[in-house]
């Protein structure tokens, strides 16, 4: 490839592929034709006029993420399950031709076309995988944003080559139907409740952590609930170093009423931490006092509520730095 600009990720994430699929969808042509080959619609002409991901239904689940496409009067929907080495839940894909269907009868769509899009791999060892009618490999997504020329197409291939490295590794937790009824109910319970709270965590996790997007970009900061530990987590990926400045500022939020925070490192990462009451799946979710499930979401939205100032103080502290050398260089 021509441009030989560089990223380094904490991780990837299948919500990380999400973003890059809905995002690629949008603004490169050659994209969505090599999703479009894939079914009767490769000659038509039509229009990517919307994208979304976690598109969620009270009764028939997610949809990692949805294309809508124009052509003329008609409009068609690309349903999308995306994954690097998740475990497929029971009658995932059945779900996807249910919310398809629905949208159709609704007159959301005039058509719709379900996809997978997973390593080789995954598809070959998976039997869900194999009901989906249209699939498009990590490794074809890979070979197309090789022959890119642009910044956009160098750092997205490098994002799905590098979950191409974390899909050859078999996952550790396996899918467990009790912790991922639990997490169901606490998401429901997220959204309806606390919805100010941007959960990244998909309904199809077991979700013994769960995280959160804030204002810092995904990969350099993540806010993640320890259900189980009772710790909310904000997490600096790959940032020991930032270690001593945020003790200092944890000491300084003991002094002023936050009793609860400290500040640890985390394997390769540094941390502040809240505690909060833990919850674990198999005590029931009926069995959730209200006001426990309260202080965590309250400390979650006190977490996202610091990142944020971090990042502002962050922008303040760049903006000075180039205006002194902007001065200097007068």
């Amino acid at each position: 490839m021509g441009n030989k600009a560089t990223c380094s990720l904490c991780s990837v994430y299948e919500h990380d592929m999400d973003v890059l699929i809905m995002q690629a969808m949008l603004s490169d042509s050659g994209f969505l034709k090599l999703f479009l080959s894939k079914t009767d619609l490769s000659a038509s002409d039509l229009t990517p006029v919307h994208a979304e991901i976690s598109n969620t239904d009270t009764d028939l689940g997610e949809t990692d993420i949805t294309v809508i496409l124009s052509s003329g009067t008609d409009i068609y929907a690309l349903l999308i399950e995306d994954k690097i080495d998740a475990v497929a839940q029971p009658e995932q894909h059945e779900r996807y031709i249910k919310r398809g269907e629905k949208a159709v009868a609704e007159g959301l769509y005039t058509d719709y076309r379900v996809f997978i899009v997973c390593p080789q791999k995954y598809y070959e060892l998976d039997a869900e995988a194999k009901k989906y009618e249209h699939f498009v490999s990590y490794e074809e997504c890979v070979e197309h944003f090789s022959r890119g020329t642009d910044v956009m197409s160098h750092l997205r291939y490098q994002e799905v080559v590098q979950a191409l490295t974390k899909a050859k590794t078999p996952p550790q937790v396996r899918f467990n139907d009790d912790a991922n009824g639990f997490f169901r109910q606490y998401r429901a319970y997220q959204r309806e409740h606390y919805p100010m709270l941007e959960m990244r965590t998909k309904e199809t996790s077991n979700g013994y952590w769960v995280d959160y997007q804030t204002i810092f970009p995904y990969k350099d900061v993540i806010l993640y609930h320890k259900m189980k530990e009772g710790n909310i987590d904000l997490t600096f990926c790959k940032d020991v170093k930032k270690y001593p400045e945020l003790d200092s500022i944890s000491s300084w939020l003991n002094y002023n009423g936050f009793m609860e925070t400290c500040a640890l490192i985390t394997g390769k990462s540094v941390a502040i931490r809240m505690k909060v009451p833990a919850m674990n799946y198999q005590d029931g979710w009926e069995n959730m006092p209200s006001e426990n499930l309260d202080k965590c979401f309250t400390a979650l939205c006190k977490m996202t509520r610091l990142a944020r100032l971090f990042y502002d103080v962050q922008q303040f502290m760049s903006e000075e730095e180039n205006s002194k050398e902007a001065i200097g260089c007068v």
